[in-house]
């Protein structure tokens, strides 16, 4: 073997090694690059169920409100017939009884010193 060969080899070898360096390099950019996409990938999704979870609150507190609503008008329109009139009355003069006594309560309450009622 001749010192030109051994200086080709020598060189070879250099030369593999670079491009082994170079592709070191590459392969741990693109590791980097792929977890922080990941990373942002699952910020965004943790992000769009936290307002899909929102929308959906909404939306049962929106079905809610309109349940009560209905509710609502059907009693009203339920305790105007002819039929109901007379349990309308009774349930008016009930509710009118429970405020009274509410507010006697509370009054009383305010009135007496705590822990003595």
């Amino acid at each position: 073997m001749s010192t030109k060969d051994a200086t080709g080899l020598d060189e070879k070898l250099d030369r593999k090694k670079s491009v082994e360096q170079h592709n070191s390099h590459a392969q741990q950019r693109f590791a980097d690059q792929m977890e922080a996409m990941f990373t942002e990938m699952q910020t965004a999704v943790e992000q769009q169920g936290a307002k899909q979870q929102a929308m959906l609150s909404s939306y049962k507190c929106s079905v809610a409100s309109c349940k009560t609503y209905y509710e609502t008008i059907r009693k009203t329109y339920r305790m105007n017939q002819e039929e109901n009139l007379q349990k309308k009355e009774e349930d008016m003069i009930a509710a009118r009884r429970r405020q009274r006594r509410r507010r006697l309560i509370f009054k009383l309450r305010k009135s007496v010193p705590f822990g003595r009622l």
